[in-house]
């Protein structure tokens, strides 16, 4: 089990890095009933797997990786 804590650090690294609407994105993608987590609460370990092999954010990240790529030329 994973607890929350861990999971709103993640949901804080995506806002605060790609934005909410990236996040939001990938609660609606996921099926997330909500779009925070308790920070005491337990929740299933593959969460954070799911989270990060959306489809949305994995597009968005490759998409930023690239851009960085080309910038740099």
């Amino acid at each position: 089990m994973l607890y929350g804590i861990l999971l709103e650090s993640a949901r804080d690294g995506i806002c605060l890095g790609y934005g909410i609407q990236t996040w939001k994105k990938i609660v609606q993608e996921l099926n997330f009933e909500h779009e925070s987590f308790t920070t005491l609460g337990r929740y299933e370990d593959n969460l954070i797997e799911r989270i990060a092999e959306s489809k949305f954010f994995f597009c968005l990240k490759n998409f930023r990786i690239n851009l960085f790529l080309i910038s740099s030329c």
